[in-house]
């Protein structure tokens, strides 16, 4: 429940970071002023921090309204730090890749989407782990989930600056 929330509002919210420049006009002076690794960065930490904050908030509701136990917190924290990271890099490529098109904002979520959707498929397995509360559910197939979120969303992170310096500096 928690990471389909996490991706919608990856979908809807985070393409927004790098589009705002190209709808305000300013896109051609951040790319005279700053090296596009640095605004990948700068947009993927924000991007990390804004989801970080929304699973956050959606972890104490979701924990306040249902009474469930997390039976495995390092679990739990695996799995939202790895999804956190995958949205916010790939996010980011996505909102870079369109830029120049014009229905932007659509567009990067269409794109997103084939991206993000086996990443959310490994986060509800691995919360699923982690929320289990009568201890049915195998551990270790919710620990292959969370690491297989983990590597994905670092790969997203080391490729990410190269991809986003060749398509944003056109």
């Amino acid at each position: 429940m928690i990471s389909v929330a996490l991706l919608f509002a990856a979908i809807v919210a985070l393409p927004r970071t790098v589009l705002v420049e190209e709808e305000q006009g300013t896109g051609d002076l951040l790319r005279l002023l700053a090296k596009p690794e640095d605004v990948f960065w700068g947009k993927a930490i924000f991007n990390f921090a804004f989801i970080g904050f929304n699973a956050a908030l959606l972890t104490i509701l979701f924990l306040g309204f249902t009474n469930t136990p997390l039976a495995h917190f390092d679990l739990y924290l695996l799995a939202v730090a790895g999804s956190c990271s995958a949205y916010a890099g790939t996010v980011t490529l996505c909102g870079a890749l369109v830029t120049h098109a014009s229905n932007r904002s659509a567009l990067a979520g269409v794109l997103a989407v084939p991206l993000l959707l086996p990443l959310t498929f490994l986060a509800v397995g691995s919360l699923r782990v982690a929320f289990d509360m009568h201890g049915s559910l195998n551990f270790t197939n919710g620990l292959i989930s969370g690491v297989g979120i983990l590597v994905y969303g670092l790969a997203t992170l080391a490729v990410g600056p190269y991809l986003f310096a060749a398509v944003w500096k056109r």
